[in-house]
Order: C-alpha cells, then sequence, then structure tokens
C-alpha cells in the first residue's frame, strides 16, 4: 500500500534503519510521524493560513527573514527564490498557526531539509507534529524541552559511561555546547547531510530515543579521545573530526557476501546494540526527574531579567523584589484559564486583588467568602465582600497611574513602594485621595463614610474591639464637624482628616507603622501552602502532561 494504505511489515523497521530511497523518504516520514493524518483531516487549512494572514507581519516573521538565508546554504535549491520562498511560507504558517511559539532558531534548519522530500503543506504538518507532539518545548523562547532533555543526556552519560562523565566533571566540560545543537537541530547541522537523513529516517520511525541513543553512542565511538580532552574547545575538535570522518570506512567487504562497513554503519550499530535499553519509559521517567529543577532555574533566570530591567526599584531589596516578582508571575500562570493570557506580563484588576491577597493577609478574602456562605447559605447568590471597593481603588488611583485597566511589574513595584516606603503624612495624604473621588481636595459625606469602611477592613482581623470604637470616633467626629452643613456641604479637607486621625492614639499608630507592618514581602507557611495547595496541583497538570507528550 501507499499513503494512509500502507501496512506495517515485520521488515518495516529493518529496512527503514538500513536507509530510505528518496523517492519515498517524504511519504514515509508523514506516515511514520502521524502528520499525514493531520493533513487529510485538515484539507485546506495550509492554504486558508496564507489567506486568512496575507501581509501580516509581526515580530516572528521579522526573525524569519533574518534566517531565511541562512538555511541548508549547502544545498542548491535554497540558493534559488524558489526553496527560500517555499520555506518562507511553510514557517510563516506554522507563525499564524501557533502564534504563542510563533518561531524559533533552528525551525529553519528541520523545516529547510523537510522540503527536500515533501510539499509545503505536508512540511507544516510534520513541523506540527514535531512541536505538539515529538518534541515540545524545543522550539520556544526558553527552549525548556531542548533543555530537559539535555539534562536527561547527561544523566544517560553518567549511567552508561560514568568515567566518560567524570572526565566531564573534572575539567568542567559542558556537554551541553556540544549536545543541544544535536537535539535542536536533529544532527542536522552537525552531520554531513546524507547521515543526517538517515537518523531522520530512524527518527520519524521510532521517536526522540533515538537522538539519546545516536548521542550515547557518538561518545563511546570516540571514548578514548575524549578521556584525553581538557576543555570544551578540545571536545568540540573531537566531535568534528569525527563528523567528517563518517564515510571512512572500517571494514572492506572482501566478497559479495560481506558489505563494506563505514564509521557511521558502525554509529548506527553502537546506538541500537549498546543502548538499546535506553527506552521511551526511561526517557519519559528521567524528563520527569529534571523538568521541575530545569524549570524552577528558567524561572529564577527570568525573574531576575525583570528585575534588572527594571527602571525603579522603589528601594526594595533584591530579595524582596524576587518575591514580588514570584508572586506576581505565579498569579498570572495558576490563575490564567485562557492558555494564550499564561504567558502575560500584564494583570487586571481582578488578578491584582489576588496578588494583593499574597503579600498583605487584610487583602486575602477567602475567609470572608466562606463566613459568607455560611451566613447566608450555599444556595444564596454570592454578595460583593466589603473591601472589594477598596482594593479597586488601590489598583486605579495608586498601580494603574495610566489607567489602561491593567498593571505590569514595574507598576507594581512603583505602587508598593508608595504604600510601604513612606511616612505617616504621605500615608495619609495616600488614603485622603484614595476616597476623594472626584479629586476636589475635600471628602464629601458619602466619600468620609467609604473611608470609614475601607478602615473597618482593613483592621477587620485586629484582636479586641478598640478599632472598632477608633473608627467610630473618627466618624462621629468628622459629622459633629459638620453638623450644621447640608448633605451637599459635607466637607473634610486633607488637613481637617489628618487632625482626625492622628488625634486619636490607636489610628495615629496604624497609620505611622502599623498599615506598613501588614505587608509581608518574605515566603511565610501561608505563602508556601498557597504555593503548594494551588500551584502543585496546576504545574503538575501543565508540566507532567507536557512529559507524557515527550514520550510519544
Amino acid at each position: 500500500g501507499r499513503n494512509l494504505t500502507l501496512i506495517r511489515l515485520p521488515t518495516f523497521i529493518k529496512l527503514v534503519r538500513i536507509g530510505l530511497p528518496n523517492s519515498l523518504r517524504g511519504e514515509v516520514w508523514e506516515v511514520c510521524c502521524g502528520a499525514i493524518n493531520k493533513r487529510y483531516m485538515n484539507e485546506g487549512y495550509y492554504e486558508r493560513l496564507h489567506q486568512e494572514h496575507d501581509g501580516m507581519v509581526s515580530l516572528s516573521t521579522e526573525e524569519i527573514e533574518k534566517d531565511l538565508n541562512r538555511s541548508l546554504p549547502e544545498y542548491s535549491g535554497y540558493q534559488t527564490e524558489e526553496g527560500i520562498n517555499a520555506l518562507r511560507r511553510v514557517l510563516y504558517a506554522f507563525s499564524y498557526h501557533q502564534p504563542e511559539i510563533g518561531y524559533c532558531q533552528a525551525m529553519n534548519i528541520v523545516v529547510s531539509v523537510l522540503l527536500i522530500y515533501l510539499t509545503e503543506e505536508q512540511a507544516f504538518w510534520i513541523l506540527t507534529v514535531l512541536c505538539e507532539r515529538m518534541l515540545p518545548g524545543y522550539y520556544s523562547v526558553n527552549m525548556v524541552g531542548a533543555v530537559v532533555d539535555n539534562h536527561v543526556f547527561e544523566t544517560l552519560v553518567g549511567k552508561y559511561m560514568p568515567m566518560v562523565s567524570d572526565q566531564f566533571k573534572k575539567h568542567e566540560i559542558q556537554l551541553s555546547v556540544a549536545c543541544l545543537p544535536w537535539f535542536l537541530s536533529l544532527f542536522v547541522n552537525t552531520l554531513p547531510l546524507p547521515y543526517a537523513l538517515r537518523i531522520l529516517d530512524c527518527f520519524f520511525m521510532e521517536g526522540p530515543k533515538i537522538l539519546f541513543q545516536i548521542g550515547l553512542a557518538i561518545l563511546k565511538t570516540n571514548g578514548d579521545a575524549i578521556m584525553k580532552v581538557r576543555d570544551d574547545g578540545e571536545l568540540m575538535n573531537v566531535f568534528k573530526t569525527y563528523f567528517l570522518t563518517l564515510g571512512d570506512v572500517v571494514q572492506a567487504g572482501d566478497s559479495k557476501a560481506s558489505r563494506t562497513i563505514t564509521k557511521f554503519n558502525q554509529l548506527i550499530l553502537t546506538a541500537y546494540r549498546e543502548f538499546q535499553t535506553v527506552t521511551h519509559e526511561m526517557i519519559v521517567d528521567l524528563r520527569k526527574t529534571h523538568q521541575l529543577k530545569v524549570v524552577h532555574g528558567l524561572d529564577t533566570y527570568a525573574k531576575r531579567s525583570v528585575i534588572r530591567n527594571l527602571t525603579s526599584t522603589a528601594k526594595f531589596s533584591k530579595d524582596e523584589l524576587l518575591f514580588l516578582c514570584d508572586q506576581f508571575f505565579s498569579v498570572q500562570f495558576y490563575k490564567q484559564k485562557d492558555a494564550a493570557k499564561k504567558s502575560s506580563d500584564r494583570m487586571d484588576v481582578r488578578h491584582f486583588r489576588t496578588f494583593l491577597g499574597r503579600v498583605a493577609p487584610w487583602a486575602n478574602v477567602d475567609k470572608d467568602v466562606e463566613e459568607q456562605q455560611a451566613r447566608l447559605g450555599p444556595l444564596a447568590p454570592p454578595k460583593p465582600i466589603v473591601g472589594s471597593l477598596f482594593m479597586e481603588k488601590l489598583f486605579s488611583r495608586v498601580f494603574d497611574r495610566n489607567g489602561d485597566g491593567v498593571v505590569d511589574f514595574q507598576d507594581i513595584v512603583t505602587g508598593m513602594g508608595t504604600l510601604i516606603h513612606a511616612d505617616v503624612m504621605a500615608t495619609l495624604n495616600t488614603f485622603f485621595e484614595l476616597h476623594d473621588g472626584n479629586s476636589d481636595g475635600q471628602l464629601g459625606r458619602e466619600e468620609t463614610i467609604q473611608l470609614s469602611e475601607s478602615l473597618l477592613f482593613l483592621l477587620r482581623r485586629e484582636e479586641g474591639d478598640r478599632y472598632l470604637g477608633s473608627v467610630s470616633g473618627l466618624l462621629n467626629r468628622a459629622f459633629a464637624l459638620n453638623a450644621e452643613a447640608l448633605a451637599a456641604a459635607f466637607r473634610i479637607s486633607i488637613s481637617t482628616f489628618r487632625e482626625l486621625v492622628l488625634g486619636d492614639e490607636f489610628l495615629a499608630s496604624y497609620f505611622e507603622t502599623g498599615f506598613i507592618s501588614t505587608f509581608v514581602l518574605h515566603e511565610t507557611k501561608e505563602t508556601v501552602q498557597t504555593s503548594a495547595l494551588v500551584g502543585s496541583r496546576e504545574i503538575m497538570e501543565s508540566l507532567w502532561a507536557g512529559g507524557m507528550k515527550w514520550a510519544a
């Protein structure tokens, strides 16, 4: 049979390992990886992508244009406009299809090889299968999938070749310098093209495990030379010399019954015979072992990069900034249901309230919600939580300075600095401005009542009831000052507000030190539990699900 009707006979695997004829290579690649099913189930989709996005320019398309002429320059087909246009169309189409991934370096190398044997549409669907199922995470901004597999490979080297592994550790040689390009380009950029194609034959048939088996065989074959290297440069030279001699004969056939064995044949035999115990299951388990560590490392690096790019640190220490950054992005990731928004670097007021609840206990309204449900009954519709209005005022007046309805991390740092690194007068001014809805420098009757409600919300977890008397006293004095005024003429100026607050010992102490001390910018038992309960479940769902995909 052919295409969808192809029947897999017992000799199929052996024939693929020996090497596919050029006339069948593309067809077998498409069948083996399953891309042919996607193509038939989405007939016309590739052309529609181009029609619907015709003329669209993005960061991805700009990056693609930079790399087009660097794609397999030794192949004559990419010295012509026709070849370059075909490569452009496939990469553009994928960036339209997967805007979250867009384009990543090394995609152009892989696609340029696919187009030698496949049509544009076939190459597009194989690239989709590579990114979604066979090698997810490889072609992304942080290349997390390739980094994880690099750690997996180093673990396998330690398991199968401990002496080589010890040699690398002894001389602080970074194996990733050599092997990361192997995985990203599927050996296309590393080996002469005829040999890289043979590895691709096996890759599309057997999956990612062959990349590890070939990598281990390369180290095994060059073991003696590797034991003499002292730095990364010497290691790269060993590999370079070896790859240039893959066609050299190591055993000449002296009769029709025996065939000539080259270094490449020897490499394939070593991969399959000595490392046949490297299975899909083993790769999955090792990926699970390394995923969290790699993601955490990338996350820490990303957070430090964000902090370095701040225009103002608002007098916060490095540890405080790291904590704020961690809470900011964890709220973004764990609370967003839309995958396209998980990578957003800005948050709206709803997620701002969640963030604030992680750094200030008074802003955590979970307990208030539970108390409301217990009071009203589980079937009663929820009512707005007292204090929600105050947090919305904080968001719009202190954090969202440009009024666009979202804040980035710089806005968070600046706003938190305004609240925390302020003296008593500045704090009083902030509270006054929050409740001065029309910004006329006066608090009206309703605005004064709202301010008292905000204070009751902030102080509701205080022990005892002293705060009730203080807030009630402030409100009574404010109304006493306006006893003869009509409701429309009710006015409290900023100076009067200061006198009212500072005239009460409890409130004066709260605005001087109490409010600022409610912010906790370090890990506590509660924040750790929140991360464990909320974060672990969702990160396991996303990471472990990804790990199982990588094994497919």
